[in-house]
């Protein structure tokens, strides 16, 4: 999104709605935690109030102004509005904390501001860190902490002989590498 000039200023009711639209987007996993889908991270950064907004939060303490959002900032700034502390946006581009650097530790946090509670941020970060989930990383392993997603699941009828559990799961589309039912059992086929 191209940026034009500020013609208002973010009140409360933008930061808000900042919140709640993200909030909408969410997706519940079959375990019950919330993540929030690409396509609707995207959606969210993409409404022109919301885009300026952020970028009127970033400039207030920030010299040089920056034109734009910067690419490799936008979940860490989606997560700061989920904790409501957009206000600390400034200092953490300042810091040249990236994406990249994602999830940010309990010291990290520390270092961005003392006032920002390490666990609001640590649980948010999970909920725009859900992996895609394909063939490629079959044998990958994550930490609890990262969000899986799968939004349904349901035991499959367990055979006399079977020593374990066995789920049939859907995936979010946003995170399914499989492909389309089909392509996947004619390939198992």
């Amino acid at each position: 999104m191209s940026s034009t000039a500020l013609s208002f200023t973010p009140t409360e009711y933008h930061l808000n709605y900042l919140h709640e639209k993200l909030k909408k987007g969410q997706s519940r996993s079959a375990d019950g935690r919330y993540f929030i889908p690409i396509d609707a991270y995207n959606a969210w950064l993409n409404d022109s109030i919301a885009y300026s907004s952020i970028l009127w939060m970033l400039n207030r303490n920030l010299k040089p102004a920056l034109n734009s959002i910067p690419d490799n900032c936008r979940i860490l700034l989606a997560t700061l509005v989920l904790i409501d502390r957009l206000d600390i946006a400034s200092r953490l581009i300042s810091s040249q904390y990236t994406d990249n650097v994602l999830p940010l530790s309990q010291d990290n946090i520390s270092s961005i501001d003392g006032t920002l509670s390490g666990t609001d941020f640590l649980s948010q970060q999970y909920q725009f860190l859900v992996p895609k989930l394909g063939p490629e990383i079959i044998a990958s392993q994550w930490t609890t902490d990262y969000i899986l997603p799968i939004v349904e699941r349901s035991k499959l009828k367990q055979r006399a002989e079977g020593f374990g559990t066995v789920y049939k799961i859907k995936i979010h589309p946003s995170y399914d590498g499989f492909g389309s039912e089909d392509e996947v059992s004619s390939a198992s086929a």
